[in-house]
């Protein structure tokens, strides 16, 4: 369009001029052919350089990471350029991300099916057992004790493996309300009651009147299953102590004993998924620990083990409202 304006323009101005001055014509037609040669060949190169910019776009969308945009550093392509390149980075960091994920689902798919293939092949065994017409009575019983446990475990497994997605998913919402701390560890440990006493572990809760303002049924597992993973691990006629204090800042809990003692070297990846000691010998599944760090994250708060005299102390350290 610019380019037909101006032959027109150039024309008019060379008739007009002709019938007055055919010499100024003259000079006035090549004056405009000198300016349109010169605006015709500019316009060529940037044409030359958007046909090139979107070639290397083309071969960004193609997954061609070397491409750069360094040449183009003039002009109005250069402000592109820069908007481009900004594209191009955000493109290349969600790449980058989205394969990051890939690769962790793929690895937590082939953690899963591991964890779940132990129970379900030991109920399949127990299943076929318990069709022989040959079994006695008393063992009979036993088989069906056993697949009720397994049972229970790979429920508890599924819901705890179907929580942890959530918070790692960003799915979780805090419901947090004020609430005594001698409640939350109550209602935290009764389910484990009966597991502790089994074991002939005594739990002692000691939280005074301490308040916490945080999600209390969230809250509830992080603490249960922490209290979990200690019955589990905790030496015959021990005692795990819960304590709850508090300071203008902070609200601390702290679970503490079972006469067992954490190596040193397991201590960086007691809080990751599926972890578990090679020195451990139990039918933990290595996901509590790491369910009760999120839920504690979640609330800005921080959680750390250490050896004791008396075991292994869980702090949990919240923030004050």
């Amino acid at each position: 369009m610019p380019t037909v304006i101006g032959i027109s323009v150039t024309m008019a101005g060379f008739l007009i001029l002709l019938f007055v001055s055919p010499l100024a014509a003259s000079i006035m037609l090549l004056c405009c052919l000198v300016i349109m040669g010169v605006f015709l060949f500019s316009q060529y190169g940037e044409y030359n350089k958007l046909n090139r910019l979107c070639d290397d776009i083309d071969k960004i969308l193609d997954g061609d990471d070397s491409i750069s945009f360094d040449s183009y550093d003039e002009g109005d392509i250069s402000l592109l350029k820069t908007e481009i390149n900004k594209m191009t980075i955000r493109i290349r960091e969600q790449n980058r991300a989205l394969a990051k994920e890939k690769s962790f689902l793929q690895d937590s798919l082939a953690d899963i099916s591991h964890q779940l293939r132990t129970p379900l092949t030991s109920m399949s065994i127990i299943l076929t057992m318990l069709r022989t017409k040959e079994l006695s009575d008393p063992d009979r019983k036993r088989y069906i004790r056993d697949l009720s446990l397994l049972t229970e475990k790979t429920e508890w497994l599924i819901d705890t493996l179907l929580k942890l997605s959530s918070f790692e998913a960003s799915a979780i919402t805090m419901e947090k309300a004020k609430f005594n701390c001698k409640e939350l560890l109550e209602s935290a440990t009764e389910p484990l009651m009966i597991m502790a006493e089994l074991k002939g572990t005594h739990i002692g809760i000691n939280a005074g009147e301490v308040k916490l303002y945080a999600d209390f049924r969230w809250c509830c597992e992080a603490v249960k299953n922490i209290v979990k993973n200690c019955i589990e691990h905790s030496k015959t006629d021990s005692t795990i102590e819960i304590t709850a204090t508090e300071n203008p800042l902070f609200v601390t809990i702290a679970i503490e004993g079972g006469n067992n003692r954490i190596e040193e070297k397991d201590f960086p990846h007691i809080f990751e998924r599926f972890y578990k000691s090679d020195n451990v010998n139990h039918q933990g599944y290595g996901i509590g620990l790491a369910l009760a760090k999120k839920i504690i994250s979640a609330h800005d708060g921080v959680i750390k083990a250490e050896n004791t005299d008396k075991g292994v102390r869980f702090t949990l350290i919240f923030n004050k409202e």
